[in-house]
């Protein structure tokens, strides 16, 4: 975009992929009778660096598309915490995204803004370190893929099993929860490990990707991610790697078809079950799941006046039977409950 002047000429071919996704998205909405969304991914457009050229992008660019019928959410400059930023550069980027944050909510206020962060290095995944980056989005994430080789390695915390997942979603939620209670709503987003990621992937000499990924969380694992996120306060979930590390007889689909409908398909009936679904969207921020050391709780209730109770046994920790309350490691159950529980 540099060199070029918003609206004068051909679209740039950024723009113009933009703009062809979120026709396709209004398209099959239509087809499907049910809205599809996109996700506009800004990228430094976000960082607002004082630069007369991303000003006048970033102002185009949302003033363009925030009134078309699938505009989803803008998407923030992608892991700003990530461990090869260096620390200078994070703090300056920490203050551009507020600024861009801040224009993109006087352009368009209907719709969220969106970061994730990166799960390490340690000191940039604190509650406290996190709190920075508040008046940065409206939407706060972490992307964490526990299933790879060495176990764990993309975990900066303790946790480097699956649950730890939850770990991270109690750490964003108590931000996000402290931002809504002083009057400006956030929310919590966990972008979890579906098909395959970059670190389960073999590489040659070069580096160079050549499939098939190594391994796939099975499909309890996946179950058991989404609700240990959900019950540690996720509001929202998406699931990375349908595309990544195809099989060569694959890739033609460009999509994991076979995990898509042996693993995702199945959760995401789950939750929208009618009587989940209704209690997941009007369920607020929540505190601390109950529970032991091994499987944490969470009630939420019901429009009827119920409550659902989930559980989810975390990972057998040195002594445990292999059943506690019925429940194997890194299994969920989902029961009916007073909703006082």
């Amino acid at each position: 975009m540099e060199g070029r002047t918003p609206g004068a000429g051909p679209l740039p071919p950024s723009v113009q992929y933009v703009q062809d996704n979120l026709d396709w998205a209004e398209r099959a909405g239509k087809a499907a009778g049910r809205l599809v969304y996109v996700a506009i991914n800004l990228g430094e457009l976000s960082a607002q660096d004082g630069s007369a050229t991303r000003r006048r992008w970033l102002d185009y660019t949302v003033e363009r598309f925030r009134s078309h019928p699938a505009t989803g959410v803008w998407k923030m400059l992608d892991e700003p915490n990530n461990p090869y930023t260096p620390d200078e550069t994070e703090r300056r980027l920490r203050v551009e995204l507020r600024r861009g944050y801040a224009r993109i909510r006087e352009l368009d206020p209907a719709h969220p803004a969106w970061v994730t962060q990166a799960p390490l290095p340690p000191h940039r995944v604190t509650t406290r370190y996190l709190r920075a980056y508040r008046n940065a989005a409206d939407i706060h994430a972490v992307d964490l893929y526990p299933i790879s080789d060495p176990p764990g390695k993309h975990s900066g915390i303790r946790n480097k099993r699956p649950s730890a997942v939850g770990e991270y979603a109690a750490r964003l939620s108590t931000v996000a929860r402290e931002r809504t209670e002083a009057g400006d709503p956030a929310w919590v987003w966990m972008v979890l490990q579906g098909a395959a990621w970059s670190g389960v992937i073999p590489r040659d000499e070069r580096k160079r990707y050549i499939g098939p990924c190594l391994m796939q969380p099975p499909a309890y694992m996946l179950r058991y991610m989404t609700f240990q996120s959900i019950i540690h306060g996720a509001q929202g979930l998406l699931y990375f790697g349908m595309n990544v590390g195809l099989h060569p007889e694959a890739a033609p689909f460009g999509w994991d078809w076979g995990y898509w409908r042996g693993a995702v398909a199945p959760v995401l009936a789950e939750l929208r079950a009618p009587d989940l679904a209704l209690a997941l969207g009007s369920a607020g921020h929540p505190g601390a799941p109950s529970g032991t050391a091994s499987i944490q709780k969470r009630t939420i209730a019901t429009p009827g006046g119920d409550g659902i109770t989930l559980a989810a046994r975390r990972e057998r920790l040195s002594g445990d039977p292999l059943l506690v309350d019925g429940l194997l490691p890194w299994q969920v159950r989902v029961s009916r409950a007073p909703a006082h529980a």
